[in-house]
């Protein structure tokens, strides 16, 4: 069975179970609001078919049909996303994640397949990164309500040296981030000239496909940082010498 017709399937059993009709009309919804609804999370799609596991399609039908109920209940994490009405949280991820393992969870599968799940879902939906990205902002806070013992002088030096640590790595991260940015550009347009074609992710095809998706993904977020930053475009496109959208290929970024 095919990718098209898994998704079918699913769609066609969300639209029971929800009570609507399989009329062309509303398999036409579902699908444009879960391909845009894909594109939003950055999710590649062949992670979502079939791994070799024993669970459904890779996990892929749990997956689907979660994210299909919601966006045709107009309601959720999918429907914020697909709307871009708040911010997403670790905790909307999480619960996500949960729904998911929920869904898969009715069948019969074992404690074991729903753990590996678990794996496949933190990973896709980068979950692990958000979690210790919003636990950095908590810290700063937590730091902010014990200084009880501290006289405001005190604090007003405690927390000068904590701004101290945090430009420094600031400033750090940032030489990092452009010299990196030249780096791969570099890396890209080298690949191109040595397989003499237009694309130029050529050497991640040696990586596997989890890891190969995730320098794509890579790619594809630093090609929107230099599409909103003047400075950085100016960068990278005069040390090249061709525009950034030429570079970073997107016809080559499709995972």
């Amino acid at each position: 069975m095919s990718d098209d017709q898994s998704l079918a399937a699913i769609i066609s059993e969300v639209l029971w179970e929800e009570e609507f009709p399989i009329e062309e009309s509303n398999v036409r919804r579902l699908r444009r609001s879960f391909d845009k609804l894909l594109e939003a999370l950055g999710v590649n799609k062949s992670q979502l078919k079939s791994s070799g596991r024993t669970i459904g399609f890779g996990g892929a039908e749990a997956i689907v049909k979660t994210l299909l109920k919601m966006l045709w209940r107009d309601q959720g994490i999918a429907t914020q996303l697909l709307k871009k009405q708040a911010a997403i949280t670790a905790a909307d991820i999480r619960d996500l994640i949960q729904a998911i393992i929920d869904e898969e969870a009715k069948k019969d599968v074992s404690d074991e397949e729903l753990v590996e799940l678990l794996k496949v879902l933190t990973n896709i939906f980068h979950h692990s990164h958000l979690f210790l990205l919003e636990n950095c902002h908590t810290l700063i806070d937590s730091l902010a309500t014990n200084v009880y013992d501290l006289t405001s002088t005190a604090q007003a030096a405690y927390f000068a040296k904590v701004e101290h640590i945090l430009k420094k790595e600031f400033a750090l991260r940032l030489t990092e981030s452009l010299t990196n940015s030249l780096d791969i550009a570099m890396i890209i347009e080298e690949s191109k000239q040595f397989y003499e074609d237009k694309f130029g992710v050529q050497r991640y095809c040696e990586y596997d496909a989890e890891l190969r998706f995730e320098y794509i993904q890579r790619d594809k977020l630093m090609l929107a940082a230099i599409q909103e930053d003047d400075d950085l475009r100016y960068y990278i496109e005069k040390k090249l010498g061709q525009k950034a959208e030429d570079i970073f290929n997107y016809a080559a970024l499709e995972g």
